[in-house]
């Protein structure tokens, strides 16, 4: 059997598709399968995916109809074999080491997931992650994760760690998923190994799911929100992630605000009014924009988030 299982959910990425696929294969740890998980795409998606696999028999293609990418995801966990599982975005790549420096980190430092940093790219930036410190940290209800990531494809997770905890993917999400199956399984773990070189490259698209929010993805943002608050909760938990839910919480009540053709001012003040308080401690820019809505200068703050959408667009 496998080391290492790869999870790829796939839909309508023709564009990116090879690039992500040929990194994959570029592996110079070798001992992978890797399950591309197609979701009814209407390009040429699955005609890529399946031409892959003829040539490679490590890679292995699943189809199904528009089922989401939680259901994508959850279908390879169910079959997968490998003892780690590691999450690949059908139009990132990931450098040709990823895996090697993951699988000599588990070998020399035992944990249940290992982390590694990322190089954001798109529009005219490159970001460089570089939160995490190479290191351990052993988890402890009483002690805040340092570098908590929301993206699951920073990391390798133990396939026992994500069966014996019963973890999976919620398939009523589909904005927001990956922090819940994070924060499940970062609060499940009892090591994780930090590794700090950057194994992954984000692509930023201005197509994608991210970026081309409607009133939908906005509320399946914050029901995410909601049920990683409700899961650290359940598991008295909560200490490990407050300035990380916190964070969670501001990002899709922000969405109201700056995702939204027309800002719904209004329903982003009623929206987790209980993170209003520590607003102050983020030192970010938009605080004079939050300060305006606060005392209901409505206008002066439209003019902020129209130039706010204007620099963001831009970059």
């Amino acid at each position: 059997m496998p080391v290492v299982s790869i999870i790829v959910p796939v839909y309508n990425t023709e564009k990116y598709l090879a690039k992500c696929i040929d990194s994959i294969l570029a592996q110079t740890f070798n001992d992978f399968e890797c399950f591309l998980i197609e979701n009814g795409s209407s390009d040429t998606s699955g005609a890529i995916c399946d031409g892959y696999a003829a040539k490679d028999s490590r890679i292995k293609v699943v189809h199904q109809e528009g089922r989401g990418v939680s259901f994508a995801r959850n279908t390879a966990l169910d079959i997968a074999s490998g003892q780690w599982i590691v999450f690949v975005d059908s139009d990132d790549w990931i450098e040709p080491d990823l895996l090697e420096v993951a699988m000599k980190t588990a070998q020399e430092h035992p944990a249940d997931i290992i982390q590694w940093n990322y190089i954001s790219e798109g529009g005219r930036q490159i970001k460089k992650s570089k939160q995490l410190l190479a290191g351990a940290f052993t988890v402890s209800p009483d002690k805040e994760l340092p570098g908590w990531f929301a993206m699951i494809w920073s990391r390798m997770y133990s396939k026992a760690l994500i069966d014996e905890n019963n973890i999976r993917f919620d398939t009523e999400l589909f904005f927001g998923e990956d922090g819940l199956f994070s924060v499940q399984t970062l609060a499940s773990a009892k090591t994780i190994w930090n590794t700090d070189k950057e194994l992954y490259h984000y692509v930023n698209r201005t197509d994608s799911i991210i970026n081309s929010m409607d009133i939908n993805a906005v509320n399946n943002k914050i029901l995410a929100a909601e049920r990683i608050e409700e899961y650290l909760r359940q598991q008295g938990k909560e200490k490990l992630f407050n300035k990380a839910i916190l964070q969670k919480k501001r990002g899709a009540r922000d969405s109201l605000l700056f995702d939204l053709p027309t800002p719904d001012i209004k329903r982003w003040r009623e929206t987790f009014p209980e993170i209003n308080c520590s607003l102050i401690s983020f030192k970010d820019k938009k605080l004079v924009l939050y300060l305006f809505l606060f005392v209901h200068f409505d206008f002066l703050g439209l003019l902020l988030i129209n130039m706010y959408k204007k620099v963001r667009n831009d970059l």
